[in-house]
């Protein structure tokens, strides 16, 4: 019955040759005509549909053109997305199930497999990790039309020496990390900067408050700072990018040290980085237009192979997706690239794109159907990966008067039902309903051009950077209800 549910109604067998003879004349007739598919079951064809859609799913799109070539079997358009993948799940539960009951004498399956802890703890892992990954982007769903304003206060500040370029969160939203212009990094606290209550001194910042924030500063590059990225497994590691042509190592376990304890040293002065989901490997976009891919241990750099992959520019930024497999680039090119993360080859450009300025920001959905991206005309866009086409886009009541020229950023609230960028001056944040593209208010905040958006992964908490020295910690208060 669970079969009958998911095998096609006409699926059929090809009978087998009833003799050897008869074997043989159909092989070779079969070898004579090259060009002809061999036969084989329907299950067989059904089987390979699967997988080849679920490589599709998955990004490897690279792999499911080998697949069906190999096979001979075209794409289902018909197909629901990760059918193999709720399959497998289902048949695993379903065995699991079956495991705990009592089965017939004549049945040769260990049932004990299925009533292991370790297997049900590995089972509840992926549909845990399933359940974070799902998109709250689903487009087929109602929503509501009228979204309450999103309420962002000031949490805390810290102030650089010169302007405020780039933050992030690590995985578990506990640090965030802000650099600037003047070369310097600092980390803070996420619960300390919740719990800050103290009026600010005006002899000192809060930084020097008693429950200090700030809990790490580093000074090692020698130009201005331009990304930064947390080891996604956990490990006490922040890196950082440099005009200094450096990507630097900082080891977050030592207090003490105010220094990197190992660095890559490039060609070009790097703009953006970002790490494999595995912590293994991390990618960089320089002032060069190629792309270069780096091993974390022996710092040996790959780039792609084919000159026609590449971008034509400097490289404005790059990042993967949680699955990596696939990530994003954008560049003063005006083009964005969605390329394979295992054969590090180019499957996808979204451009020309309508961006009015050159595209300056690439953030990934959590289950990588859609990618939001910003450029100097500020207005955020949204678009899906499968197809490169325009889903979405976000734009102000009152259209910004000038672009800016420099790189702005947009990003996706935790549950991906609000969008946040730079307003219309520049210098404050506008959020926007992500299904819709209604604009829902504008929030103020600093005295200079906004430079960077980052948004923690566990909850509704940002971290803004400006051209006015400051980062700025802003919480969600009580949402303003709708009438």
């Amino acid at each position: 019955e669970y079969m009958g549910n998911i095998l096609p109604t006409d699926m059929s067998t090809t009978p087998a040759p009833a003799t050897k003879d008869e074997a043989l004349s159909e092989g070779e007739s079969t070898a004579k005509e090259e060009d002809e598919v061999p036969p084989r079951p329907e299950i067989s064809k059904f089987l390979y549909q699967l997988i080849i859609g679920q490589l599709r799913d998955d990004g490897f799109y690279a792999a499911a053109e080998i697949v069906s070539e190999s096979t001979f079997t075209p794409p289902s358009t018909k197909m629901e997305r990760n059918k193999l993948a709720h399959l497998v799940v289902a048949a695993l539960q379903s065995q699991h199930a079956f495991g705990n009951m009592s089965a017939p004498a004549e049945t040769d399956l260990d049932t004990g497999l299925f009533d292991d802890i370790e297997f049900q703890e590995e089972l509840q892992e992926e549909e845990d990790a399933a359940a974070r990954k799902k998109s709250g982007i689903d487009f087929e769903e109602p929503h509501k039309t009228n979204k309450p304003p999103i309420n962002l206060a000031t949490k805390f500040v810290t102030t650089h020496k010169a302007s405020c370029r780039v933050a992030a969160f690590n995985k578990d939203g506990k640090l965030v990390a802000t650099a600037s212009t003047d070369t310097s990094i600092k980390v803070l606290d996420v619960q300390k900067m919740l719990n800050h209550t103290q009026q600010r001194n005006e002899q000192n910042s809060e930084d020097f408050a008693v429950l200090r924030p700030v809990i790490r500063t580093y000074y090692d590059h020698t130009a201005p700072v331009t990304d930064l990225d947390f080891h996604p497994r956990g490990l006490p590691l922040l890196i950082s990018s440099s005009k200094d042509c450096t990507i630097k190592f900082f080891d977050l376990s030592k207090p003490a040290n105010k220094r990197s304890y190992r660095h890559i040293q490039d060609t070009h002065p790097v703009r953006s980085i970002n790490f494999h989901p595995t912590g293994e490997y991390l990618i960089a976009g320089t002032d060069h237009p190629m792309i270069r891919l780096y091993d974390v241990q022996t710092f040996a750099c790959f780039t792609c192979a084919n000159p026609s992959d590449h971008h034509s520019a400097p490289i404005n930024q790059v990042r993967y997706h949680s699955e990596a497999n696939v990530f994003a680039s954008c560049a003063k090119d005006g083009l964005v690239k969605i390329w394979d993360g295992v054969t590090n080859r180019c499957v996808r450009h979204i451009g020309p794109t309508p961006h009015a300025a050159e595209v300056t920001s690439v953030r990934f959905s959590r289950d990588g159907q859609y990618l939001l991206t910003c450029g100097k005309d500020l207005v955020p866009r949204l678009w899906e990966v499968a197809t490169g086409r325009l889903v979405m886009q976000y734009h102000h009541p009152v259209p910004a008067s000038t672009q800016q020229n420099v790189r702005v950023q947009a990003a996706l609230s935790p549950e991906e039902d609000y969008v946040f960028g730079v307003d219309d001056s520049g210098k404050g944040l506008s959020a926007w309903d992500t299904h819709t593209g209604a604009f829902i208010n504008r929030i103020p905040g600093h005295h200079g051009l906004t430079r960077w958006i980052s948004v923690s992964p566990m909850a509704t908490q940002l971290m803004t950077c400006s051209d006015d020295f400051r980062a700025r910690f802003w919480v969600v208060e009580n949402p303003v209800v709708a009438v």
